[in-house]
């Protein structure tokens, strides 16, 4: 079917494959010169990736809480409100072993880590890329100023001993840019006082985390690395809930293209459970410093043992522990599932053992190059 035969202007051709699946769009480059060079060029990839992100996956990695020779396993949770449809999700590794995590995903890209080896995955082009970083603590994102990926390592540990304050290691950060496929080293002094990092959240232009100082699991802070100008900036979190909580945990998330935190607590272990989400508003994520958190809403108290775990298309993904007989973890057995925090409805998407659990992402097929 070439364009001239059925007198498609070209902009119409290119908006009926950008809506097209990385499959399909694979196949069809050899219908054509005019094809091909329209698949291959970055516009299209822009245009493609606009398309899709509107609609993402839920991808949920299954790992073993414990060090166990069990294969690499993937589900697709498809982007169907009222029923979702869940698929497996298929990894080129051989053999596909559980020591292999995803730990970030951006633009249809998946960061995997091997301890600490790192590599960039397209699961829909079938490309990979290992990369030449290593390092315990790392951010992976997007700047669309450069169009370019970058990874940012953080050395602040010396043999997994907290190192001493003094040391002359704390702080030290590196940036791997994809384009230039070389890395260097950049300041990060603001990072000396804090001893570890959480999984990283990315949002485009900024890669954060949640940082701790010493020992204090109260001492939460926000950092924040911007990806086109390489540098580190300090935020304050919300307001932590009130009261005396036996047990409270903070995570990140994103909502609706913001950063947000969860809080999440309860008083003891036979005490109602309860969750907060705020957001970080006042502008586009770029210049972080000035904006305040407001709360989005407030979930609970109630009996069930529900875990935020990440937001996708307005629900909450969760972990809930499943009791048996009236007696918490009795069971040992929890279930992922999508929570609805105005209804409190939930849709269970899979259950597990306690000895494994499942890390979700946010996906969508890209053309993106490696």
């Amino acid at each position: 079917m070439g364009s001239k035969q059925e007198g498609l202007p070209h902009d119409v051709v290119m908006n009926i494959l950008a809506r097209l699946p990385v499959k399909s769009l694979l196949r069809f480059k050899c219908v054509s010169k005019e094809w091909l060079n329209l698949i291959k060029s970055p516009f299209f990839t822009q245009q493609h990736l606009l398309y899709s992100s509107r609609n993402p996956f839920l991808l949920l990695q299954r790992y073993h809480c414990q060090v166990l020779p069990v294969p690499f396993t993937c589900y697709l949770v498809g982007p169907h409100n009222n029923n979702p449809q869940i698929t497996d999700f298929p990894m080129p590794f051989q053999p596909p072993t559980a020591r292999i995590r995803i730990v970030a995903s951006c633009n249809g890209l998946l960061c995997l880590r091997e301890k600490t080896k790192f590599s960039l995955f397209n699961p829909a082009t079938n490309r990979i890329k290992n990369l030449p970083v290593k390092c315990r603590y790392f951010g992976f994102g997007f700047t669309p100023q450069s169009n370019d990926y970058k990874i940012v390592g953080i050395s602040t540990l010396v043999k997994d001993v907290p190192a001493n304050l003094d040391h002359d290691r704390v702080g030290r950060a590196h940036v791997y840019s994809l384009n230039s496929g070389s890395s260097k080293e950049i300041d990060a002094v603001k990072l000396q006082p804090f001893c570890s990092f959480s999984t990283p959240v990315a949002i485009t232009g900024n890669v954060f985390w949640l940082a701790k100082k010493g020992y204090d699991r109260n001492s939460d802070y926000v950092v924040s690395f911007d990806i086109e100008r390489e540098f580190f900036t300090l935020l304050n979190g919300p307001p932590s809930p009130t009261g005396s909580h036996s047990y409270s945990k903070n995570l990140l998330a994103v909502c609706n293209d913001k950063l947000a935190m969860f809080h999440h607590y309860f008083r003891g272990i036979r005490e109602p459970y309860s969750f907060d989400l705020w957001v970080l508003e006042g502008s586009d994520n770029r210049d972080v410093v000035g904006e305040c958190w407001v709360k989005m809403y407030s979930v609970g108290p109630f009996s069930r043992i529900l875990y935020p775990l990440s937001i996708w298309r307005d629900e909450v993904v969760c972990e809930e522990a499943v009791c048996e007989e009236g007696i918490r973890f009795a069971g040992g057995k929890k279930v992922v599932s999508l929570f609805n925090p105005f209804t409190y409805e939930s849709k269970n998407l899979l259950a597990h053992r306690n000895d494994r659990a499942y890390a979700p992402f946010t996906y969508a097929e890209s053309l993106v190059q490696l």
